[in-house]
């Protein structure tokens, strides 16, 4: 009987003294995360909204969330939840996305531009593809993905031409493009 006790004495201060130490590993297991788009802030575009709640639908901090357009080989957006257990991925372009959480869930959202129609004037149409062409021309895949963005919006059916060796090569093969 006093082996027992013994026994039962030593596994429960063991757990006491490891507990604190997996209740994280725990508490991730429960969390959950979710993603939607809205207009949060009413200005007519649309954002991506990541919600992550615990076990009892608190809001969980500091989770991770990665966004990926379609078709590009790495995420374009990234952050963590807030004390609300938010994050908002203000204006993002028409088209469809990847996300994945620190905590292991995955999903996808899509962006419909007519569900967010955006009017603008000849003067802001050309200042967009200017600043499209620019940013592909020295910052890469954002540029790119700018671009796609707006050749769908606008209906546009031909592809995009391929990526340059450098940068003034992928100038040269966009100028036609556009």
């Amino acid at each position: 009987m006093k082996k027992l006790r013994r026994i039962l004495i030593v596994t429960l201060f063991s757990l006491l003294v490891i507990l604190p130490d997996i209740a994280p590993a725990f508490s991730q297991l429960s969390t959950t995360v979710s993603c939607e788009v809205r207009d949060v802030d009413n200005d007519g575009y649309a954002d991506i909204i990541s919600t992550a709640t615990d076990a009892y639908g608190g809001p969980q901090v500091g989770v991770t969330i990665e966004v990926t357009p379609d078709g590009s080989p790495r995420s374009l957006y990234n952050g963590s939840t807030d004390s609300g257990g938010q994050l908002v991925f203000e204006d993002m372009p028409p088209g469809n996305y990847t996300w994945s959480s620190s905590v292991g869930i995955v999903g996808s959202v899509s962006i419909n531009s007519s569900d967010y129609p955006i009017e603008v004037s000849e003067r802001v149409a050309f200042w967009l593809w200017f600043m499209a062409f620019k940013s592909n021309a020295t910052d890469g895949e954002k540029g790119r993905y700018l671009l796609q963005a707006i050749a769908n919006y606008a209906r546009y059916s031909e592809p995009l031409p391929p990526k340059g060796s450098s940068n003034n090569e992928t100038a040269k093969l966009l100028m036609p493009w556009m």
